[in-house]
């Protein structure tokens, strides 16, 4: 098991609907069920790879049809819930504005990026204080 701070690009909806207040207000991002199974599957073996200390950007989609995301909020893990699909988080940014190329991330909990790869700079301006 590695050690190595994971990066994590997660969706700020909730059952269709956007759901960044209570996430931010909370203090929580929670991963939504998906009515496909693979989806799902692959959501919950993502999710299930969260630890404690890992860093997580919540975005959307910047507008309809467009190659960027929003990133609203930035923060740290504090606990993982797995049977409440939920990740409990100190939430270090908030309010944010920041747009950024898209870069693939279009489902509700990204692969996990770490700084070494090759979206070093993506990842440092996404988490940028």
């Amino acid at each position: 098991m590695t050690t190595q701070t994971q990066y994590w690009v997660v969706g700020s909806t909730l059952i269709g609907a956007s759901a960044k207040k209570t996430f931010v207000d909370r203090g929580y991002w929670q991963l939504g069920t998906n009515s496909k199974v693979r989806a799902d599957t692959l959501y919950m073996e993502r999710f299930n790879q969260i630890r404690v200390g890992d860093r997580i950007a919540l975005k959307s989609l910047a507008g309809k049809g467009t190659a960027l995301i929003k990133i609203h909020a930035i923060g740290i893990v504090k606990d993982v819930a797995v049977d409440e699909r939920r990740v409990y988080i100190d939430w270090v940014r908030t309010e944010l504005n920041r747009h950024l190329a898209l870069n693939g991330c279009m489902d509700a909990i990204s692969t996990p990026y770490d700084l070494g790869g090759k979206d070093k700079d993506w990842i440092n301006d996404m988490f940028r204080i």
